[in-house]
């Protein structure tokens, strides 16, 4: 026997949904099954702690509204310095653009020969650039190393080496003080 009608007539009897000719169908249903019994128990404890749940309101704290109201006028004043930063950068790269084209101009009319040493300028440009790629290829030979170094700590490995060479060496150091004293102590003696 399938009991999904009557699952289906429970939910709709818990939400007062059925008429009374149903209820009392599913009524006689619920005294000889066991199965649809025990289904009705969890489901109506589930409608009952909604109907508790749905009672208590849960209040916003003393002065909500108010910090909502403030959080709301931040986010218009964000979006102004977006739209000021936006403005800026587009006012920058027209400028720019303005001197390629006046220095292209110049350029091609010859007008730049008698106002600028474009060697000069041509060099500095390459020097710049260079340095500009030096710097760029430390910066990410320095990320390199510090990703190696990252993930070779993350190893016990390392940990057990680095234990064991410190270790080591202060044993060897030990050592070498020990014979030392004895080189000079026998020095001494033979003196």
């Amino acid at each position: 026997m399938t009991h999904d009608p009557f699952i289906e007539k429970i939910s709709l009897w818990l939400d007062n949904e059925l008429s009374p000719a149903e209820v009392k169908e599913l009524q006689t249903h619920l005294a000889q099954c066991p199965a649809c019994q025990q289904i009705y128990r969890a489901m109506h404890q589930i409608d009952v702690a909604l109907q508790r749940a749905s009672a208590v309101m849960a209040t916003p704290k003393p002065g909500f509204s108010s910090r909502f109201e403030t959080r709301l006028t931040q986010q218009h004043a964000r979006r102004w310095r977006v739209w000021v930063g936006l403005a800026v950068l587009f006012i920058t790269s027209l400028v720019f653009a303005v001197i390629g084209a006046v220095v292209g101009w110049m350029m091609l009319t010859g007008v730049s020969q008698t106002w600028l040493n474009w060697t000069a300028i041509y060099y500095i440009l390459g020097e710049l650039g260079g340095t500009v790629n030096q710097v760029r290829a430390l910066i990410n030979l320095a990320g390199l190393f510090l990703k190696a170094a990252y993930l070779t700590m993350n190893q016990p490995m390392f940990w057990g080496h680095a234990i064991v060479t410190i270790v080591l060496t202060v044993t060897w150091i030990r050592v070498m003080q020990l014979l030392y004293r004895r080189t000079s102590i026998t020095a001494l003696l033979t003196l």
